[in-house]
C-alpha cells in the first residue's frame, strides 16, 4: 500500500472490515434474500465494551470479526465467542478451522463470498 504522504495510511483492519462488509452486502444481494437497502440484513453487535463486525439475520448463527492479523488472533475472539456460538475472524493469513471460532484469510473469506 503506498501514499502520496498527503493523507494518512489506512489502517489494515479497517480496511479489511471495509471490504468484508461489501462483499457479505453483495452476497446476501445475489441470494435474493435482502437488498442493500435492507439495512437490517447485515449489522454489527456492540456489547458493553466491544463490537462485534458482522452480525444478522442472514448470518445467523455465524458472526464474522476482521483483525488483519497473524499472531494472536485467538485473543481477538473473546467478544465473537461471548455472543455467537459460532464466526470466523478473518485474518491476514492465519488458517485454523479447528473449533468454533475460525482463523481464516479476509481475502479468502471475501474471494468466498463472492463466488
Amino acid at each position: 500500500m503506498r501514499s502520496s504522504g498527503a493523507l494518512r495510511e489506512p489502517e489494515p483492519t479497517a480496511l479489511c472490515e471495509q471490504q468484508l462488509g461489501l462483499e457479505l452486502l453483495r452476497a446476501i444481494g445475489r441470494r435474493g434474500r435482502g437488498r442493500h437497502l435492507d439495512f437490517n440484513q447485515l449489522m454489527y453487535r456492540r456489547t458493553a465494551t466491544k463490537e462485534v463486525d458482522f452480525s444478522g439475520p442472514q448470518l445467523d448463527p455465524l458472526a464474522i470479526e476482521a483483525k488483519y492479523i497473524d499472531s494472536g488472533w485467538r485473543a481477538q475472539t473473546r467478544t465473537l465467542r461471548a455472543s455467537f456460538r459460532v464466526g470466523i475472524l478473518a485474518s491476514r493469513g492465519a488458517i485454523d478451522t479447528s473449533g468454533d471460532i475460525w482463523a481464516i484469510p479476509a481475502p479468502l473469506v471475501a474471494w468466498l463470498l463472492s463466488h
